[in-house]
């Protein structure tokens, strides 16, 4: 793993929340997440945007808002969310990391309610909240939440996946730096953010829900077929590499991590066939029992169970 700061996690003489927003070729779409962020009810706070290679104007047009809180880095574009987002938290000094994506947008009470969270519960190592799900005229999707149950974060996060949504999430920011903060290899693409979460939680973190919408999360156009399969595969292996790691402990349950994947294998071949991509449907559905079978193989080896693997 690379590219964690470890630089000052946090201190008295910082502010309470950075909040850490990459962009890449987003310019009217970043100045608006800039205005959301610099507009909060609470002001204790700085905003640290890191430009992952922007040409589009965005130096420019970000450089013309007049505000101490605000902070803009421009870099080569390095292709990896993860490092945009590292190199924000090595920029950042708030005790609080709250993540921003160039496109989404918060209610101006979001770091209010979040820190009425952490006043009332001053061990919490995490707050996100529930989002609204809007397309690019505004109009909402639907809206996303999870309600937490008895469980350990750890095994909600693995067994049911990732219900934490990048925009809503708040971090204390020594966490992610004894974590190691974002994984930048390059096949983590799309699902660093779930794997920081999984092991941010398996160090015991604890986690506070906002169950209402807090902010916008914009769903663009249907990805291409090629990214969708590039990104599940991605999430398959996340899986494994925490499923594995698991197993090896003796801590796995196995049955329900063969069905987490199943349950992600299925939104794939959904996804794929309501983009039209009937082709790559109907050729990872084919593969899935196989599939399954051949994970659960490996998670029983891993758990040194020889058991049926049927």
């Amino acid at each position: 793993m690379s590219g964690a700061p470890a630089e000052d996690p946090g201190s008295a003489s910082g502010p309470r929340f950075s909040v850490i927003i990459p962009t890449h070729q987003s310019r009217d779409y970043v100045l608006a997440a800039i205005r959301c962020a610099l507009g909060q009810t609470v002001s204790d706070l700085e905003v640290v945007v890191l430009d992952n290679g922007s040409t589009d104007g965005t130096t420019e047009a970000v450089s013309a808002i007049d505000d101490p809180r605000l902070i803009y880095r421009w870099q080569e574009d390095s292709g990896l969310p993860a490092d945009s987002r590292n190199k924000a938290l090595a920029l950042a000094s708030g005790q609080w990391a709250c993540f921003l994506d160039a496109d989404d947008t918060w209610v101006p009470s979001k770091l209010e309610r979040v820190a009425a969270v952490i006043d009332a519960d001053p061990d919490v190592t995490m707050v996100a909240h529930d989002v609204r799900m809007v397309d690019t005229t505004g109009s909402v999707i639907k809206r996303r939440g999870y309600a937490l149950d008895d469980r350990p974060l750890y095994d909600q996060l693995l067994y049911r996946g990732n219900f934490l949504t990048t925009s809503a999430t708040c971090v204390r920011r020594d966490a992610i730096g004894m974590a190691g903060g974002f994984d930048t290899r390059a096949d983590y693409f799309t699902v660093e953010d779930y794997d920081l979460w999984l092991r941010i939680a398996e160090t015991g973190a604890r986690l506070a829900m906002i169950n209402e919408p807090l902010g916008d999360f914009l769903v663009h156009a249907a990805s291409a077929s090629s990214k969708l399969v590039r990104n599940y595969d991605a999430l398959m292996r996340v899986y494994d590499d925490h499923a594995l790691r698991r197993a090896a402990e003796g801590a796995l349950d196995v049955e329900a991590m063969v069905h987490r994947r199943r349950r992600a294998r299925l939104a794939e071949v959904r996804d794929l066939a309501r983009g039209g991509d009937i082709t790559d449907a109907v050729r990872i559905a084919a593969a899935l029992p196989g599939e399954l079978r051949d994970a659960r193989r490996r998670y029983l080896a891993a758990s040194g169970d020889a058991g049926d693997a049927s």
